[in-house]
Protein backbone atom coordinates (compact mmCIF):
# COMPACT_ATOMS: atom_id res chain seq x y z
CA UNK A 1 0.00 0.00 0.00
CA UNK A 2 1.40 3.41 -0.88
CA UNK A 3 2.14 5.98 1.80
CA UNK A 4 -0.59 8.26 0.40
CA UNK A 5 -3.25 5.55 0.68
CA UNK A 6 -2.09 4.66 4.18
CA UNK A 7 -2.34 8.36 5.13
CA UNK A 8 -5.94 8.41 3.84
CA UNK A 9 -6.87 5.46 6.04
CA UNK A 10 -5.29 7.12 9.09
CA UNK A 11 -7.00 10.46 8.36
CA UNK A 12 -10.42 8.84 8.06
CA UNK A 13 -9.91 6.79 11.21
CA UNK A 14 -8.95 9.91 13.15
CA UNK A 15 -12.06 11.78 12.07
CA UNK A 16 -14.23 8.86 13.12
CA UNK A 17 -12.79 8.91 16.64
CA UNK A 18 -12.90 12.69 16.91
CA UNK A 19 -16.52 12.89 15.73
CA UNK A 20 -15.67 15.37 12.95
CA UNK A 21 -18.10 15.45 10.07
CA UNK A 22 -16.47 14.44 6.83
CA UNK A 23 -19.26 15.05 4.27
CA UNK A 24 -17.24 17.62 2.40
CA UNK A 25 -16.78 17.47 -1.38
CA UNK A 26 -13.23 18.72 -0.91
CA UNK A 27 -12.40 15.55 1.04
CA UNK A 28 -13.48 13.36 -1.87
CA UNK A 29 -11.49 15.61 -4.21
CA UNK A 30 -8.43 15.22 -2.00
CA UNK A 31 -8.79 11.44 -1.95
CA UNK A 32 -9.26 11.42 -5.72
CA UNK A 33 -6.14 13.53 -6.26
CA UNK A 34 -4.15 11.09 -4.13
CA UNK A 35 -5.53 8.14 -6.10
CA UNK A 36 -4.67 9.76 -9.43
CA UNK A 37 -1.07 10.18 -8.26
CA UNK A 38 -0.92 6.66 -6.83
CA UNK A 39 -2.41 5.07 -9.99
CA UNK A 40 -1.16 7.05 -13.01
CA UNK A 41 -1.51 4.12 -15.45
CA UNK A 42 -5.30 4.12 -15.43
CA UNK A 43 -7.69 6.87 -16.45
CA UNK A 44 -9.81 8.64 -13.85
CA UNK A 45 -13.22 9.69 -15.15
CA UNK A 46 -15.49 12.20 -13.44
CA UNK A 47 -19.07 11.30 -12.57
CA UNK A 48 -20.38 14.02 -14.88
CA UNK A 49 -18.31 12.70 -17.81
CA UNK A 50 -19.43 9.15 -17.11
CA UNK A 51 -23.09 10.22 -16.87
CA UNK A 52 -22.80 11.94 -20.25
CA UNK A 53 -21.18 8.90 -21.84
CA UNK A 54 -23.79 6.54 -20.41
CA UNK A 55 -26.68 8.49 -21.93
CA UNK A 56 -25.42 8.08 -25.46
CA UNK A 57 -23.28 4.97 -25.57
CA UNK A 58 -23.38 1.25 -25.03
CA UNK A 59 -19.59 1.21 -25.26
CA UNK A 60 -19.07 1.15 -21.48
CA UNK A 61 -18.90 -1.68 -18.98
CA UNK A 62 -19.37 -0.65 -15.35
CA UNK A 63 -17.54 -2.83 -12.82
CA UNK A 64 -18.57 -2.53 -9.18
CA UNK A 65 -15.63 -3.46 -6.96
CA UNK A 66 -17.41 -3.72 -3.61
CA UNK A 67 -18.66 -6.49 -1.37
CA UNK A 68 -21.87 -8.39 -2.10
CA UNK A 69 -23.59 -6.55 0.77
CA UNK A 70 -22.62 -3.13 -0.60
CA UNK A 71 -23.69 -4.14 -4.11
CA UNK A 72 -27.06 -5.39 -2.81
CA UNK A 73 -27.87 -1.96 -1.31
CA UNK A 74 -27.22 -0.05 -4.53
CA UNK A 75 -25.12 0.18 -7.64
CA UNK A 76 -24.87 2.11 -10.85
CA UNK A 77 -27.36 0.81 -13.41
CA UNK A 78 -26.18 -2.25 -15.35
CA UNK A 79 -22.99 -2.69 -13.32
CA UNK A 80 -21.42 -6.09 -12.87
CA UNK A 81 -19.83 -6.92 -9.54
CA UNK A 82 -16.33 -8.28 -9.20
CA UNK A 83 -14.70 -8.94 -5.85
CA UNK A 84 -12.13 -6.34 -4.80
CA UNK A 85 -9.79 -9.28 -4.11
CA UNK A 86 -10.10 -10.71 -7.62
CA UNK A 87 -6.94 -11.50 -9.52
CA UNK A 88 -6.60 -10.16 -13.06
CA UNK A 89 -7.32 -13.66 -14.42
CA UNK A 90 -10.69 -13.66 -12.63
CA UNK A 91 -11.50 -10.22 -14.05
CA UNK A 92 -10.69 -11.45 -17.54
CA UNK A 93 -12.78 -14.60 -17.06
CA UNK A 94 -15.78 -12.48 -16.13
CA UNK A 95 -15.32 -9.71 -18.71
CA UNK A 96 -13.62 -11.31 -21.73
CA UNK A 97 -16.86 -11.78 -23.67
CA UNK A 98 -17.85 -8.15 -23.04
CA UNK A 99 -14.57 -6.20 -23.12
CA UNK A 100 -13.59 -6.01 -26.80
CA UNK A 101 -13.96 -2.44 -28.05
CA UNK A 102 -15.41 -1.22 -24.73
CA UNK A 103 -14.35 1.27 -22.10
CA UNK A 104 -14.19 -0.40 -18.70
CA UNK A 105 -15.06 1.81 -15.70
CA UNK A 106 -14.27 0.40 -12.27
CA UNK A 107 -15.80 1.93 -9.15
CA UNK A 108 -16.14 1.28 -5.43
CA UNK A 109 -17.09 3.52 -2.52
CA UNK A 110 -14.50 6.26 -3.11
CA UNK A 111 -12.03 4.73 -5.55
CA UNK A 112 -9.40 2.93 -3.50
CA UNK A 113 -10.43 -0.68 -4.18
CA UNK A 114 -11.46 0.05 -7.76
CA UNK A 115 -8.20 1.85 -8.58
CA UNK A 116 -6.24 -1.13 -7.28
CA UNK A 117 -8.26 -3.64 -9.31
CA UNK A 118 -8.28 -1.47 -12.46
CA UNK A 119 -4.52 -1.07 -12.24
CA UNK A 120 -3.99 -4.78 -11.56
CA UNK A 121 -6.21 -5.77 -14.52
CA UNK A 122 -5.32 -3.03 -17.01
CA UNK A 123 -2.81 -4.95 -19.15
CA UNK A 124 -4.89 -8.13 -19.30
CA UNK A 125 -8.02 -6.18 -20.28
CA UNK A 126 -6.14 -4.32 -23.01
CA UNK A 127 -4.83 -7.68 -24.28
CA UNK A 128 -8.41 -8.91 -24.81
CA UNK A 129 -9.41 -5.76 -26.69
CA UNK A 130 -10.70 -3.29 -24.09
CA UNK A 131 -10.31 0.29 -25.27
CA UNK A 132 -9.64 2.26 -22.07
CA UNK A 133 -9.57 1.40 -18.37
CA UNK A 134 -10.92 3.97 -15.91
CA UNK A 135 -11.61 4.47 -12.25
CA UNK A 136 -14.72 6.51 -11.40
CA UNK A 137 -13.40 9.54 -9.50
CA UNK A 138 -15.02 9.74 -6.08
CA UNK A 139 -16.68 6.36 -6.65
CA UNK A 140 -20.32 5.64 -5.87
CA UNK A 141 -20.12 8.14 -2.98
CA UNK A 142 -19.61 11.10 -5.34
CA UNK A 143 -22.22 9.66 -7.71
CA UNK A 144 -24.67 9.46 -4.79
CA UNK A 145 -23.73 12.87 -3.37
CA UNK A 146 -24.57 14.39 -6.77
CA UNK A 147 -28.01 12.73 -6.74
CA UNK A 148 -27.37 10.45 -9.70
CA UNK A 149 -29.40 7.31 -10.42
CA UNK A 150 -28.75 4.18 -8.40
CA UNK A 151 -30.62 0.90 -8.37
CA UNK A 152 -30.68 -2.53 -6.79
CA UNK A 153 -32.61 -5.76 -7.32
CA UNK A 154 -35.81 -4.07 -6.09
CA UNK A 155 -35.54 -1.10 -8.48
CA UNK A 156 -34.40 2.52 -8.25
CA UNK A 157 -33.09 3.55 -4.84
CA UNK A 158 -31.63 6.61 -3.13
CA UNK A 159 -29.73 4.49 -0.60
CA UNK A 160 -26.05 3.64 -0.52
CA UNK A 161 -23.96 1.40 1.73
CA UNK A 162 -21.45 3.44 3.82
CA UNK A 163 -18.67 0.80 3.69
CA UNK A 164 -17.88 1.59 7.32
CA UNK A 165 -18.41 4.37 9.84
CA UNK A 166 -15.33 6.36 8.83
CA UNK A 167 -15.79 6.23 5.07
CA UNK A 168 -19.55 6.76 5.42
CA UNK A 169 -18.80 10.27 6.68
CA UNK A 170 -17.98 11.17 3.09
CA UNK A 171 -21.66 10.82 2.18
CA UNK A 172 -23.54 14.11 2.15
CA UNK A 173 -26.98 12.53 2.64
CA UNK A 174 -26.77 10.44 5.83
CA UNK A 175 -30.53 9.88 5.73
CA UNK A 176 -29.92 7.65 2.70
CA UNK A 177 -27.29 5.41 4.28
CA UNK A 178 -28.33 1.78 4.59
CA UNK A 179 -26.68 -1.57 5.17
CA UNK A 180 -29.68 -3.42 3.69
CA UNK A 181 -31.40 -3.13 0.29
CA UNK A 182 -34.19 -0.54 0.27
CA UNK A 183 -36.78 -0.06 -2.45
CA UNK A 184 -38.04 3.15 -4.05
CA UNK A 185 -40.66 3.53 -1.31
CA UNK A 186 -37.98 3.54 1.41
CA UNK A 187 -38.91 0.04 2.66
Amino acid sequence: MSIRLFALYIMLSFTSFSGLSFADPNRLASIDASLQKAFPNIGHISSSDLAAILTGSENVILVDVRSEKEFAVSRLPNAVRISPRAKSEEVIDQLVALARGKHIVFYCSVGVRSSKLADRSRTALKDVGAEEIYNLSGGIFRWHNEGRLLNNEIGPTQFVHPFDRSWGKLLSHPEFISRLPVGPDGK
